[in-house]
């Protein structure tokens, strides 16, 4: 190997040290309360309503331009709901993150299968999903096995698979990964008609989480926004809040342990 290749391997692998910043600087004057759930091991959450005059109660708001701005693609639609959420994954044995250990952690997809949460109806933990698999797309519904790691990461890339949900049987769902160095975002949404039985609970596309996922000094910055809106007889029988969290704390920690491994 050359000199030049050898200096070119060594900046992508710094790549994501050179660029790291801390907590501050992306989230300044947060409340000590919010940045101290933020670091703990559940995490800050958030839910609010859409208001009267068509607006939501944040609480958390990167600096305008900087790039993490995840709000306005959630709140276009208007959801009914939102959840925003914030951790700090602290970085075990001095291992520096990377944007590749994000990478192949997201492509782990047949790691969603058989995650537990607690179900009150049931009064016992159970598996959210009993089976996941990635498909090729729409048109073509046969299961395909997740990629192998890799140290190479796309700009961009979409991804689809089927999940079989405890409550709502076969679920499609497609991700979009962007990356611009040393941050990933992942959107995921749901694009057929999640039901109940004949009944349509949550409509095409109207079941929306965008993680913005970056290293920095302190440990692996993860920030998201869910939206989430459900059909009126859906809403006056289940807890729309409860059951978008559940989904969505169920998709975090697929996310966390998969870095961590």
């Amino acid at each position: 190997m050359n000199t030049i290749k050898i200096v070119s391997l060594f900046m992508f692998l710094c790549t994501d040290i050179l660029w790291a910043l801390n907590f501050n600087s992306i989230f300044p004057n947060i409340p000590a309360d919010t940045e101290k759930a933020a670091f703990s091991e559940a995490g800050y959450s958030n839910t609010m309503e859409l208001a009267a005059d068509k607006t939501y109660t944040f609480t958390l708001s990167p600096p305008e331009n900087s790039g993490r701005e995840i709000i306005k693609r959630i709140c276009e639609k208007e959801p009914r709901y939102i959840i925003e959420s914030l951790m700090v994954i602290p970085y075990t044995n001095n291992k520096i993150i990377t944007s590749v250990d994000i990478y192949n952690a997201l492509g782990k997809t047949k790691n969603l299968q058989g995650r537990m949460y607690n179900s009150h109806v049931r009064g016992r933990y159970v598996p959210l999903f009993e089976y996941v698999s990635r498909i090729n797309n729409l048109h073509d519904k046969n299961p395909i096995g997740d990629p192998p790691p890799t140290t190479l990461i796309p700009v961009h890339e979409e991804i689809y698979f089927r999940v079989k949900d405890i409550n709502f049987g076969n679920c499609y769902y497609k991700s979009e990964l962007s990356f611009t160095s040393p941050s990933i975002s992942y959107y995921l949404r749901n694009i057929e008609d999640i039901s109940f039985y004949l009944f349509t609970v949550i409509k095409k596309e109207n079941l929306n989480i965008y993680f913005y996922i970056e290293p920095i000094d302190e440990g692996l910055l993860l920030y998201a926004i869910t939206g989430i809106e459900a059909e009126k007889f859906a809403a006056s029988y289940v807890s729309i809040p409860s059951a978008a969290k559940k989904r969505f704390d169920v998709i975090k920690g697929w996310i966390v342990d998969n870095i961590n491994s």
